[in-house]
C-alpha cells in the first residue's frame, strides 16, 4: 500500500471510529440509565420514582439513534452525489466536450485568440459545459458533500491543468462583468484546485521524507 493510500485509510478509520464511538456512548448511557431504573424498581422503588431515569435513558438512546441515522444519510448522500458526477463525467457528450476543450487549450492560444471562441457556438458550448462541470464538483467539494479523497484521486491534476490552460479565456469572460461579479465566476473550481495542489504537495513531501 502506498503512503498516500495508507494515510487516507488511517484518516477514514479514525473518522468512522470517532463517529461510532459517540453513537456507542449515547447507547451505553441510555442502557445504563435504563438498567439502573430497573434495579431501583427491583429494590422497591415505584415506577413514578424512576420516571426521570427512564426518560433520560430514552433521550440518550434517541440521540444515539438520530446521530446514527444522520451519519448514514450523509454517507449515502456522498455516495449518490459522487456516483452522479461520475456518470456525468463518463457521459459520451461530456467526454467529447472535454476532449474538444483540452485539444483547443493545448494549443496555448493567446488572450486575443481566445475571443474566437465566442464566434464558434459549438466550441463555446463544449468549453462552458466542462467549466461548469468542474465548478459543480468544486461546490460539492467545498461543502464536503462528496468524498474529497476520491475526487482528488480522480481529478488531480486534470482539473488544475484544464483551469491553467484555459486561464486566458476565463479572464476574457471575467472582463465582461464587474469586479465583484467576476470574482465569483468558477471560484469554487479554483478553490478546489488550490486545495488539491496543497494536498498533492503534502503527499510529495511525505514521500520525500520516506525516501530520506
Amino acid at each position: 500500500m502506498s503512503l498516500k493510500n495508507m494515510s487516507v485509510s488511517v484518516k477514514r478509520f479514525f473518522d468512522h471510529f470517532l463517529t461510532y464511538l459517540i453513537i456507542s456512548l449515547f447507547y451505553l448511557v441510555g442502557v445504563s440509565l435504563l438498567s439502573y431504573a430497573v434495579f431501583k424498581i427491583y429494590k422497591g422503588a415505584t415506577i413514578q420514582d424512576t420516571t426521570s431515569l427512564v426518560a433520560a435513558a430514552a433521550a440518550a438512546i434517541s440521540v444515539g439513534y438520530l446521530v446514527q441515522q444522520i451519519k448514514q444519510s450523509v454517507e449515502q448522500q456522498k455516495v449518490t452525489i459522487s456516483k452522479d458526477l461520475m456518470i456525468k463525467f463518463l457521459d459520451a457528450d461530456f467526454s467529447k466536450a472535454l476532449r474538444e476543450t483540452k485539444d483547443y487549450f493545448k494549443k496555448n492560444p493567446t488572450p486575443e485568440q481566445v475571443q474566437e471562441i465566442d464566434q464558434n457556438a459549438d466550441l463555446k458550448k463544449s468549453i462552458l459545459l466542462v467549466f461548469n462541470f468542474f465548478e459543480c464538483v468544486g461546490i460539492f467539494y467545498d461543502e464536503k458533500r462528496l468524498d474529497r479523497d476520491t475526487i482528488r484521486e480522480l481529478f488531480t491534476p486534470l482539473s488544475a491543468i484544464i483551469y491553467d490552460e484555459a486561464k486566458p479565456y476565463i479572464m476574457h469572460i471575467k472582463k465582461e462583468y464587474t469586479q465583484e461579479e467576476a470574482s465569483t465566476i468558477w471560484v469554487y473550481w479554483a478553490a478546489m484546485n488550490m486545495d488539491m495542489a496543497r494536498k498533492a504537495y503534502l503527499i510529495r513531501r511525505d514521500l520525500r521524507d520516506v525516501k530520506k
